[in-house]
C-alpha cells in the first residue's frame, strides 16, 4: 500500500484526535466549568477551519512532505530545527499515550495491577505492528475505529437514563470569564493532535475534492463525538462533582446497570480507551519515522530507532504515571506544548510556505 485512500485519512484523523479530550477532560473542565460544552463547540469549529486550511495549502502545492514545507518556509537549518520540535512533540505524545493508558486502567479498572505491567503489554506488542510498517498500522486502526464507533453509540444509549441536561444550565450567569477562554484554548490544544496527520498527507493518492470532503466528514464526526461526550459528562455528574474525578468517562460507565445484573459498561470503555490510545500511539510513532525519512535518515537505522524510542517511552511513561498528581501536572504542560507545536507553528509555517510558493509561481509565470 503505497497510497492511502480518502477513507484512510478519515480513520487516521479520528484515531489521533478523539481520545485525549475524552479520557482526561478534567484538564479543561476545571477552567471552563459548566460552560465547557459551549467551549467544545467553539473549539470544534476552530479546529475544523484550521485543518481544512492546512489541507487546502497542501493540496494546492501537490501535497509536499512536511520536511519540505518546513525547510522551504524557514530555510534548511531553521526548518530542521522546527521539525525537531515537531518530532519532540510527537515523542511526548507517545509518552502521553502510554502513561495515560496505564494510569487510567490502574486507577479505575485493575487497581492491583501495577502500571509497569500495563506499559509492558502496551508498548512491546506495538513494536511488532510498527515493524510491519504502514499496512499493519492502517489495518489495526480500521478495526479499532469501527469498534470505537459501535461501542460509543451503545454507551450513549445505555447511559442516557443517568443524564440530567438541566445540569448544563444556566450558562454564563456572570458573563464570559477568563477560565472559559483558557478552557477553549486547552481544548484547541488537545484537538491539535490532528496535526499528527501532517507527515502522512503526501501519501494520500486521492483527488483534492475527495481529500477535502473526507477531511470535513471526519472532522464533523469528531466534533459530534466530543460535544456528545462533554455534554454527557456534565449532564451525568454536574460540574462540581465532575472536576473532582481524574478519568470521569470510566466512572460514568460504571453507573450502567440493567435488570440488577447486567453491568458491562466498563468493558465497553476499556476497549475504547485501549483502542484509542493504540491508534494514536501507532500513528504518532510512524509520523516520527516518516519525518526522519524526509530528513534522509537511512532506512536501515529506522528499525533500531523504533526499539530505542520504545525504550525511552517506557522509561519516561513509567515515571510520568507514578502518581496522578504528577501525571496531570505534566499533561497540563503537554497541552501548552501541543498548542505551540501542533497548532500555532504549523499554521505560521504552512502560511509562509504557501506565500513563498505563490510568489515563486507568479515569478515563473
Amino acid at each position: 500500500m503505497d497510497k492511502f485512500t480518502s477513507k484512510h485519512l478519515a480513520i487516521i484523523i479520528l484515531g489521533v484526535s478523539v481520545v485525549s479530550l475524552k479520557t482526561y477532560p478534567r484538564i479543561y473542565l476545571q477552567d471552563g466549568g459548566r460552560e465547557s460544552w459551549v467551549g467544545i463547540i467553539l473549539a470544534s469549529i476552530i479546529m475544523t477551519i484550521f485543518y481544512l486550511y492546512i489541507i487546502n495549502i497542501s493540496e494546492n502545492n501537490n501535497r509536499p512532505k512536511i520536511s519540505e514545507v518546513y525547510q522551504t518556509a524557514l530555510g534548511k537549518n531553521w526548518g530542521k530545527f522546527f521539525l525537531l520540535l515537531f518530532i519532540g512533540t510527537l515523542f511526548l505524545t507517545l509518552i502521553e499515550c502510554a502513561s495515560v493508558e496505564a494510569a487510567s486502567m490502574h486507577e479505575n479498572m485493575l487497581l492491583e495491577t501495577p502500571k509497569w505491567f500495563f506499559l509492558v503489554f502496551f508498548i512491546i506488542p506495538l513494536i511488532y505492528v510498527l515493524l510491519k510498517d504502514i499496512v499493519a498500522i492502517i489495518s489495526v486502526s480500521k478495526v479499532i475505529i469501527i469498534l470505537i464507533i459501535i461501542l460509543g453509540t451503545n454507551l450513549a444509549i445505555l447511559t442516557a437514563k443517568y443524564k440530567n441536561y438541566d445540569y448544563l444550565f444556566p450558562i454564563f450567569p456572570d458573563g464570559i470569564h477568563a477560565g472559559f477562554i483558557l478552557s477553549v484554548i486547552k481544548m484547541i490544544a488537545l484537538y491539535g493532535s490532528v496535526s499528527i496527520v501532517l507527515p502522512f498527507q503526501y501519501k494520500f493518492g486521492v483527488p483534492k475534492k475527495k481529500m477535502m470532503i473526507w477531511s470535513f466528514i471526519a472532522l464533523l464526526f469528531l466534533a459530534q463525538m466530543q460535544i456528545v461526550s462533554v455534554t454527557g459528562l456534565i449532564a451525568t455528574f454536574e460540574i462540581e462533582r465532575l472536576i473532582s474525578q481524574t478519568f470521569p468517562k470510566l466512572i460514568q460507565t460504571q453507573l450502567i446497570t440493567y435488570y440488577e445484573f447486567i453491568e458491562f459498561g466498563e468493558l465497553y470503555v476499556m476497549i475504547q480507551v485501549l483502542g484509542g490510545w493504540t491508534i494514536k500511539y501507532l500513528v504518532a510513532f510512524y509520523g516520527i519515522l516518516l519525518i526522519l525519512r524526509g530528513l534522509e535518515v537511512r532506512v536501515k537505522y529506522l528499525k533500531s530507532i523504533v526499539f530505542l524510542i520504545s525504550a525511552l517511552v517506557y522509561a519516561a511513561s513509567y515515571y510520568a504515571s507514578k502518581t496522578i498528581l504528577d501525571l496531570f501536572f505534566l499533561l497540563n504542560i503537554y497541552t501548552y506544548i501541543c498548542l505551540v507545536n501542533f497548532i500555532i507553528l504549523p499554521f505560521i509555517i504552512y502560511t509562509i510556505y504557501n506565500l513563498k510558493q505563490k510568489k515563486l509561481n507568479s515569478s515563473s509565470a
